[in-house]
């Protein structure tokens, strides 16, 4: 594959030295970088705003900036470009001073040749891609430990929530066992023991995470798993939302429990149909490579934030209103896929609809989860 040129902004207002430079980038060639040359840092600020750059090749001493203004204003412009300094000015505290306000270098006129000048653009542009993925890495890390804290407080409510509940159920059996069918509290009772029963659905499903059920995993084509369920899912979603298939023949077998790979299934395509009130299309594609299978949940929903999608995985957290929705659904689907050794991650954006893929290791074993009741391993 063809390597795209770097794409440079050399901002330099020397004569001689913006005369010398890009010479020295002509005769590299374009096929190694792609020049764009200005003598001003509103120049700068412009093309940066209008078309982005890899690498900033920068003078602190311009006509309508100096110093570390300049390296500022060329940082709040394009964040994410790495910036070289290259200046005339041997002053080790500005050195300093510039890497410690973002610059990947500090390169001296006069003390380097062009062959170092390249070699630097290159080490910033990986270094700022370290840096870059390293934050990102982080970011995941601590987005894993929150949802390990809420599992495990949502966990521990749920466990002592269980008990009460048991109590109030078994009270209610009782009195019901005990009164004549046209007792005027009967209707009153029942009222209580129904709504004691739907509480108790939703502490199971923060139990099922962990509540001691025993993975039974086997080796299975996703493809197949996904035909079998159609005519119950194109049911769920209702006729205003069309289901689209895309499954790939000579897929490769994931080893998963079957019946809880059925429930991501149902969870995800009602989560989806509330996304789709005005109907639209659902679309269920897989896709392997020699290590995964990707299992791809795609609708033309409402889409989310980027806010929404970082709390979409919360146990409790729900866009429809608790009224309409307990908010687990899509936690139980993190938990489950957890458990049979996958990974789930979602794209979307508002007006874009939502994608969820979820991968699994070729022919991998599930996890089998050991029973600690008062603890939701959300995360691994």
């Amino acid at each position: 594959m063809t390597r795209k040129p770097v794409r440079v902004l050399l901002v330099e207002d020397n004569p001689v030295d913006f005369r010398l430079l890009s010479a020295d980038f002509v005769r590299i060639g374009p096929e190694e970088f792609e020049l764009k040359a200005v003598t001003r840092l509103s120049e700068a600020v412009r093309v940066l705003g209008e078309t982005g750059m890899d690498v900033v090749l920068l003078d602190l001493f311009l006509e309508d900036a100096s110093g570390l203004e300049a390296l500022a204003r060329v940082r709040q412009a394009a964040p994410d470009a790495p910036i070289v300094v290259l200046t005339g000015l041997a002053d080790e505290d500005l050195a300093l001073q510039a890497l410690k306000h973002g610059a990947q270098d500090y390169l001296m006129k006069g003390t380097v040749d062009t062959r170092t000048v390249f070699r630097a653009i290159r080490y910033a542009i990986e270094r700022k891609s370290a840096l870059t993925e390293r934050r990102l890495l982080e970011q995941r890390l601590l987005e894993k430990q929150k949802l390990e804290a809420i599992g495990t407080l949502s966990g521990g409510v749920a466990h002592n929530f269980n008990n009460i509940l048991t109590i109030i159920l078994g009270h209610c059996n009782l009195m019901l066992e005990r009164m004549d069918s046209d007792n005027v509290n009967r209707a009153s009772i029942e009222a209580i023991k129904k709504a004691g029963e739907r509480a108790a659905v939703l502490t199971r499903q923060l139990l099922a995470f962990n509540r001691g059920q025993t993975l039974r995993p086997a080796l299975f084509d996703l493809n197949e798993i996904v035909l079998n369920m159609q005519h119950l899912l194109e049911s769920v979603l209702g006729e205003a939302i069309t289901l689209r298939l895309d499954l790939p023949p000579h897929l490769g077998f994931v080893r998963v429990d079957r019946s809880q790979i059925e429930q991501v299934l149902m969870n995800m395509a009602m989560n989806a149909r509330d996304a789709m009130p005005d109907g639209g299309a659902l679309t269920i594609a897989t896709a392997a490579s020699d290590s995964q299978v990707v299992l791809t949940i795609r609708d033309t929903g409402c889409g989310m934030t980027a806010e929404t999608c970082s709390h979409v995985f919360e146990p409790f957290f729900t866009t429809k209103g608790l009224a309409r929705a307990s908010g687990l659904g899509l936690s139980t689907v993190y938990g489950l896929v957890n458990q049979n050794g996958g990974s789930i991650d979602v794209a979307s954006a508002p007006g874009a609809g939502t994608a969820f893929s979820v991968s699994f290791p070729v022919g991998a074993a599930a996890k089998s989860v050991q029973c600690q009741p008062e603890t939701i391993p959300v995360m691994e």
